[in-house]
This record gives C-alpha cells, structure tokens and sequence, in this order.
C-alpha cells in the first residue's frame, strides 16, 4: 500500500537535505516533492500551484483542514514543505529522516 509523509521546514536548507537523504533511498524522483513560500513545486514531478499540492493531500490519513492550515501557514511564513509517496514499510525510515533534518512539529510549533 502507497502512503504519504510530508514534513514542514524552517528553511530550504533543511528540506533540501532531507530530500537529499531521500533520494538516496532510491525513491523515484516523481514521488518526493518540495514546495515553498512562491507557491511552485521546486523538485519533483511537472511544476503545479500549491492548491494542486494541497489538494493532493485530501486523502492522507491524519491530514485534515486543520493540519492543512498549519502546514499552509508555515509555508507563508518562509517555510518549505518536503512530500514523499512512498511504500508504508518505507514510511517510519522517511519520517526519521524529515526529524533528523529538523522538520518542524506541526502542533507544538501552532501552540507558540
């Protein structure tokens, strides 16, 4: 079963590392994404518009509007979002490279 990780960045720093780290993986290419603040996919598959990005988000599990705010308010505030579709057996691995890479903790980081 296929399944999605996105993890939230200070900077584009962190995230290009993180995909980095990903990519070495041998994720397809297609299958990591990274968005920032202008709105553009900067890696990944063909460019497309944030909403497209969002919207691509509608059937993760744990992934409501409410997350999707905060993720969406991170991104306007200069942060850069890292989205891997990956094998679930893959999926605790990529979520220990997003959190060595410095992915912000969506909830802790709304609750400041």
């Amino acid at each position: 079963m296929t399944r999605k990780i996105i993890g939230l960045f200070d900077n584009p720093t962190q995230a290009e590392q993180a995909r980095s780290e990903i990519m070495a993986l041998n994720i397809p290419s297609l299958d990591v994404q990274v968005y920032d603040k202008a709105g553009f996919q900067l890696t990944g598959d063909t460019d497309t518009s944030t909403m497209g990005f969002w919207e691509s988000f509608t059937n993760t599990i744990g992934f409501g509007p409410s997350n999707q705010a905060l993720y969406q308010e991170g991104v306007q505030r200069g942060g850069t979002v890292v989205s891997v579709r990956s094998e679930e057996s893959r999926i605790g691995k990529l979520g220990d490279i997003l959190n060595r890479c410095g992915a912000v903790d969506v909830a802790t980081g709304a609750a400041e």
